[in-house]
């Protein structure tokens, strides 16, 4: 109470000022405020500044202090203490108007106040600041200490790396781009003549991942397995086997003579042997005769296995890349590259990156394997048959000798005698007509031996160039 009152009498007289101020801040409270009160009006200007009072101990702040309408300053600053306080949990609010400052402002302390803790939350300003002095204060030795990190930036559009284009605005197009340069690289364009630029891993069977084109698929003829045919000599069906008949023809019924006319062609002319009297004929049971066989070689040709060693996976057309000269390719992990490539078996191409060269082939052959059959040879043909069509196998005897007319007699080729009597025409000769009796089947031994010939040969051959 005793404090209250001096108080109260200092504020009476500018005289004291300075004592004031020294008690005044006596009354620098411990402790947690609820909510501070500025005073009405700030106190008022000293004839001259007196000297600044030490500040006080570390007091925490209340809620929210509301500062004075608007203090005088003095005619010079009063001096700042020593150390600053250290600051509330949450900061005052600025008064309305600030305080007009001194002449001279006063100098600040040595060392910047602590800030709490957590640090309180900022006063606000007065609506007019105050004016300052001639010549400002000057600040402490330490500033206080910034904040611990910066607020998390906004997230960044996609960017395509292979168009040439800054797609998500960021100023960095393609391989410059950050999240192209994980998964993507420069190099250098392929040559005239070549293409690529991709990658090649013993990967054959597996498909390129996305953004590559297809995978090629690429053979070495190391990996070729075609071996050569296995031969045999063998022989053709018979040709030129026939079944002649032979017709026997006398006069009377006995078929005692035992001449006889081979009957090879469709039509044979055959004398009568009684003209318009009774004759007797018999044809034998035909039997196959002559032909040959031709000499061939049976190959045994395994079918070729050449899996693939390789596959190639490129990209259709590549990005931006800081250095223009170069191209902004995808990366595949644990792939030999990056490569170029060209059909046919290439020199690289000199002056390029693209030194270390391997010969692939496409997959395709030209299989020629087989064998020869100028070793072999056939026996004489065995196991043919005659066959009568129908059962009906012999000569008819037709009344004229071109087989024109009716037919007189039918013999058949069972070996029996027929008897029938001449028509008595006049004409001397009969026409004899064959009916059936066709070979048919039979086979010739083979003997010698045959040889493997040909081979499997690729048909296109690329060459592959990649960067050591």
């Amino acid at each position: 109470m005793a404090r209250i009152n001096k108080l109260l009498a200092c504020a009476a007289s500018l005289v004291l000022l300075q004592a004031c101020t020294n008690d005044y801040d006596e009354f620098s409270f411990d402790g947690t405020g609820a909510t501070g009160t500025g005073g009405s009006t700030g106190g008022s200007s000293g004839k001259d500044g007196g000297v600044g009072g030490s500040g006080g101990s570390s007091a925490t702040g209340g809620n929210s202090g509301t500062g004075g309408v608007a203090g005088g300053g003095g005619t010079t600053g009063g001096t700042g203490g020593a150390t600053g306080g250290t600051g509330g949990a949450v900061g005052g609010t600025g008064g309305v108007t600030g305080g007009t400052g001194g002449v001279t402002g006063g100098t600040g302390g040595t060392t910047g106040g602590t800030g709490g803790v957590t640090g309180g939350t900022g006063g606000t300003g007065g609506v007019t600041g105050g004016t300052g002095g001639t010549t400002g204060g000057t600040g402490g030795t330490t500033g206080g200490t910034g904040g611990a990190t910066g607020g998390t930036g906004g997230v960044v559009g996609f960017e395509n790396c292979l168009n040439d284009i800054d797609d998500n605005g960021d100023g960095l197009a393609d391989c410059a781009d950050p999240q192209c340069q994980a998964g993507y690289t420069c190099v250098t364009p392929a040559p005239t003549g070549w293409v690529g630029v991709g990658w090649v891993d013993p990967q054959a069977n597996s498909a390129c991942p996305a953004p590559f084109l297809p995978a090629t698929k690429l053979y070495q003829v190391a990996q070729l397995v075609a071996p050569p045919a296995t031969c045999t000599c063998g022989c053709q069906a018979p040709n030129g086997v026939s079944c002649p008949l032979s017709l026997a023809c006398t006069a009377g019924a006995a078929c005692t003579t035992s001449a006889a006319t081979t009957l090879t062609q469709a039509c044979t002319t055959v004398a009568v042997p009684a003209p318009g009297a009774q004759n007797s004929c018999s044809v034998a049971p035909p039997q196959p005769t002559g032909g040959s066989c031709q000499a061939q070689a049976n190959a045994l040709v395994t079918p070729p296995v050449w899996p693939a060693s390789a596959r190639g996976c490129l990209v259709a057309d590549g990005g931006a890349c800081t250095d223009t000269t170069k191209t902004c390719v995808p990366r595949l992990t644990g792939a030999n590259g990056p490569c170029i490539a060209r059909g046919g078996n290439q020199t690289c191409p000199a002056g390029s990156p693209y030194t270390s060269k391997t010969l692939y082939n496409t997959g395709g052959l030209n299989d020629t394997r087989g064998c020869s059959a100028n070793g072999c040879s056939c026996g004489g043909v065995a196991g043919a048959t005659c066959s009568c069509t129908g059962g009906n196998c012999g000569v008819s005897i037709h009344t004229q000798n071109s087989c024109g007319g009716s037919v007189l007699q039918n013999i058949p080729a069972t070996g029996a005698c027929t008897t029938f009597t001449d028509s008595g025409n006049g004409d001397t000769n009969w026409g004899a007509q064959r009916v059936g009796a066709n070979p048919s089947g039979g086979t010739c031994p083979p003997s010698g031996t045959s040889s493997a010939t040909g081979s499997a040969t690729p048909t296109e051959s690329i060459t592959v160039c990649c960067a050591p």
